[in-house]
């Protein structure tokens, strides 16, 4: 609420500027006496005429500059933490992004990115928490963000575990919302969670799962793996890199153990 206070303000000073300008150029200077030639003050009536006309523009252009450079560079360390996202350096990010909402802490995208920095380090409990936080704020409801955030929620919440909560949460997203990859991803997590390692390769195995790429990408393989020697015995080589990027196993550990476990015994690239 604050943030919007802070631009209310901003556009309304700018607006008074504008209108004090043009009220004070508006007022023409004294032409001189009664019958003073045409020729003698014309020149500088017509200047004095531009000046009267583009001197309030002018001065809202510069004050919109100000206010628009004011804007970016405030913004500055939450759209460096994107380009880092999208770089696949989420320490990086993650701390652009943490500085960022110190300043901004009700900002629904920065909360939203800070959770996709944090899943990409396994980080999930927390991650479901600024998922969660990012849903929540009235400014997310009817935007696209609102479309991204319930297919997240189920990714972690399956990777956590909570495969009840999972299936709820992907029922809730309407068909043609949510990336098909993470959707089907989720699906497989469950499935494997449950038992159906022959269903979990099914949605594994599909175009838009091979597609995704970094740590998510490297988990989908990773698990198709594991199903893969548990119907049938054979080995399969696992990425452990790919997998755990620049996170521990840690996190992944806590979360989903048996993963882990089979990791660590798998031939490794």
């Amino acid at each position: 609420m604050a943030r919007h206070w802070r631009t209310f303000f901003l556009w309304t000073s700018l607006l008074g500027l504008f209108t004090a300008m043009y009220l004070l150029f508006s007022k023409q200077p004294n032409s001189g006496a009664a019958g003073t030639p045409a020729g003698a003050d014309g020149g500088s009536s017509v200047w004095w005429d531009i000046l009267t006309q583009w001197s309030p523009l002018f001065v809202l252009g510069v004050a919109s500059l100000i206010f628009l450079a004011v804007q970016r560079r405030r913004h500055a360390a939450h759209a460096q933490g994107v380009r880092f996202l999208n770089q696949g350096r989420y320490l990086q990010a993650l701390e652009r992004f943490s500085e960022y909402r110190q300043r901004e802490p009700q900002q629904a995208a920065a909360a939203f990115n800070t959770a996709l920095a944090r899943l990409h380090l396994w980080r999930l409990d927390e991650a479901l928490a600024d998922l969660q936080f990012a849903s929540a704020r009235p400014a997310n409801r009817g935007t696209e963000l609102a479309e991204w955030v319930p297919e997240y929620q189920a990714l972690t919440l399956a990777l956590l575990g909570r495969t009840g909560e999972a299936t709820e949460q992907l029922r809730s997203i309407q068909a043609g919302d949510g990336d098909p990859g993470l959707v089907a991803l989720t699906e497989a997590i469950v499935l494997v969670r449950g038992g159906d390692l022959s269903g979990a390769r099914v949605r594994l195995g599909s175009f838009e799962v091979k597609r995704l790429g970094g740590p998510l990408g490297a988990l989908a393989r990773t698990l198709d793996a594991m199903c893969i020697e548990q119907l049938t015995g054979e080995r399969r080589y696992v990425d452990r890199v790919a997998l755990y990027g620049e996170a521990s196993p840690e996190g992944l550990q806590r979360a989903w153990p048996e993963l882990v476990a089979f990791v660590e015994r798998a031939p490794a690239w």
